[in-house]
């Protein structure tokens, strides 16, 4: 029989994992390039998604503050998706890896799309994916 983590264990392994992940992809971008790191960079892909008139609300509401606003908004998010993670994987850790790992590439294709990437930029996604997925199996493990 597969033991089951609890609720609260479940939500910090996720979040912890999220949070090593993006602590190191950030770190690596930051010797780097500022723009290869994963959390800045889907910010920054976000904002070029944008539609106009969204942009001009954010502008028109938060004045200077809006990628500020922005970033505390992915900041949040990134927090629930890796409570959501670790939720989802309280029986195995077959599920969190596999969301980490589509989240990685995800942060990784968002880096390489920037006006700037060069081949060194896939490093710091990499870097923050190994250590989310890392980070996840040893405390899903404990």
């Amino acid at each position: 029989m597969t033991s089951r983590l609890s609720v609260p264990v479940a939500a910090l392994v996720g979040l912890l994992s999220m949070v090593a992940g993006l602590a190191v992809g950030h770190l690596v971008g930051g010797f780097i390039s500022p723009s290869s790191s994963p959390f800045l960079a889907v910010g920054g892909t976000a904002i070029d998604l944008t539609p106009i008139w969204l942009k001009d609300f954010a502008v028109r509401t938060f004045g200077s503050d809006d990628k500020v606003v922005l970033l505390s908004g992915m900041a949040v998010v990134v927090g629930l998706v890796g409570v959501a993670v670790g939720l989802w994987s309280r029986r195995s850790r077959t599920p969190g890896v596999v969301l980490l790992v589509v989240l990685g590439v995800v942060a990784t294709v968002a880096v390489l799309t920037r006006p700037t990437a060069g081949a060194p930029d896939v490093l710091a996604p990499l870097g923050g994916l190994i250590v989310s997925v890392g980070t996840f199996v040893v405390l899903h493990r404990l």
